[in-house]
């Protein structure tokens, strides 16, 4: 029989969270930073993520309209579940509940589980350098900028971010297991 976390462990787990999301939202308070990841939060928007699903036929033909055309459909999966989550479980946003806590931009929707930013970033992210792994490093940085940014910025604490990330991972690679499993069967 699972036995559920002590209580003292979740207050824990929330002190910590809130207090790492202080601590990080308190950089945004400079300019240099609130401009860096404010772009790297405008490029999750979609804009890197819709530009390198366009750009990857061109640059590496068949091969790049493939991994494009994989990436769009199971893009599309992940935000789905990214809406149904965030309507599931309706956690509000930091600077919402926390007067400690400054937006530096404007919220593209009311709440914060789980962020679809990190999750859309992580999934994409893994699903491309799969299969071209050169761009790995380039996807990574995408990454890290987006996911912190979204914390910095006062949209998201840390564990919206981690399980965010984690959402995306386990998406990205039950794709690529029923690819596995749909080329055995085609053989």
């Amino acid at each position: 029989m699972l036995r559920p976390f002590p209580n003292e462990w979740i207050l824990k787990a929330n002190e910590w969270d809130l207090a790492l999301c202080e601590a990080l939202n308190h950089w945004g308070q400079f300019k240099y930073v609130r401009s860096t990841f404010g772009l790297f939060s405008r490029l999750g928007d979609g804009a890197f993520w819709y530009g390198l699903i366009l750009a990857l036929p061109l640059i590496y033909g068949w091969y790049g309209f493939w991994v494009a055309l994989l990436s769009f459909f199971s893009g599309s999966l992940c935000m789905s579940a990214y809406k149904a989550i965030k309507r599931h479980y309706g956690r509000e946003r930091p600077f919402v509940t926390w007067k400690s806590i400054t937006p530096y931009i404007v919220p593209l929707d009311r709440y914060s589980f789980p962020s679809g930013h990190t999750m859309n970033a992580v999934h994409c992210a893994l699903l491309v350098g799969y299969f071209l792994p050169e761009l790995t490093p380039l996807l990574m940085v995408m990454v890290s900028g987006i996911a912190l940014s979204r914390v910095i910025l006062g949209m998201h604490y840390p564990s919206d971010v981690i399980l965010g990330g984690l959402f995306g991972t386990f998406l990205a690679i039950t794709t690529l297991g029923m690819l596995y499993s749909l080329s055995h069967i085609s053989q």
